[in-house]
């Protein structure tokens, strides 16, 4: 009988959530500004058109999440006991489905001003990504977000953890909480690989000339030392470049999304093994 409070718990968590992860907005922005090689009025001006929501777009999220409840719950049976409190719930489930999918469109616009500013002209040291790792927190936020709604969305529901209904609903919002932490990196990904590989090339090319040089020099039988020294530079360079992220996110980031995934999988598979077990 409790699950009958858990979708206005979640449709609670959620307003309050995306009001939070809506800051993370102002942290990517004022990292990424001594990056951009554009003024202040320009980058004002890109943050406000980024930032704005459409009413449209948020509606049309939120109708998505219902009739995805439709298609999966089916309509009211009012032939069934506690008329009322069935009538309640019914309701109340359809809104936090909406509400769902509303989430899904805010967060599209919160990571929408991060795809923006990265198309502006840019100039990322690819040594040094801490000024990018804001966006990495804001992808963790994100999918640790989307998690805990997942969490509080499931005791909510009537059915058994391995119905199909469950997995319906569910499987994709899981599915979502890990796709969310690698899709609004991807641009950041793609700067960071091109500037990569560019300056990997610049490297590469010096050091084949360098190469050839000390070639020249070993065959004429001239001193090869310093050429030698600076192709050692070049090798070494090389290997940094390497070893290089070309993701703005650490390994604490990684593990504690893979863990934060992990729990309700372990759960759920716990609560359909133990029947199986006690029989």
């Amino acid at each position: 009988m409790l699950r009958v409070f858990f979708p206005a718990l979640v449709i609670t968590y959620l307003l309050i959530v995306v009001q939070q992860l809506q800051r993370t907005r102002e942290n990517v922005a004022w990292s990424l500004r001594p990056l951009l090689q554009i003024d202040d009025e320009t980058f004002v001006s890109i943050v406000r058109r980024a930032c704005r929501a459409n009413p449209v777009g948020e509606l049309l999220g939120f109708g998505v999440g219902v009739l995805i409840f439709l298609m999966v719950v089916g309509r009211f049976g009012s032939n069934q006991s506690f008329f009322l409190i069935g009538l309640y719930y019914y309701i109340i489930s359809m809104i936090m489905l909406g509400a769902i999918g509303w989430s899904v469109y805010a967060v599209i616009v919160i990571t929408r001003l991060t795809n923006t500013l990265l198309r502006q002209p840019i100039e990322v040291d690819i040594f040094d990504v801490t000024p990018l790792e804001p966006i990495g927190m804001q992808s963790l936020f994100l999918s640790l977000s989307f998690l805990g709604a997942l969490v509080l969305v499931i005791p909510s529901s009537p059915y058994g953890f391995s119905s199909w209904q469950n997995i319906a609903l569910f499987g994709p919002l899981l599915l979502v909480t890990v796709l969310v932490f690698f899709v609004n990196m991807n641009s950041t990904h793609r700067l960071l690989a091109a500037t990569k590989k560019r300056q990997m090339t610049i490297v590469e090319r010096r050091f084949a000339q360098t190469y050839y040089q000390l070639q020249e020099l070993d065959s004429s039988g001239l001193d090869t030392h310093a050429t030698a020294t600076e192709l050692n530079s070049w090798a070494a360079a090389k290997r940094e470049l390497t070893l290089t992220r070309s993701w703005p996110y650490n390994t604490e980031m990684l593990r504690t999304l893979f863990i934060s995934v992990m729990i309700p999988v372990l759960v759920g598979g716990a609560r359909i093994i133990a029947p199986l077990l006690s029989g």
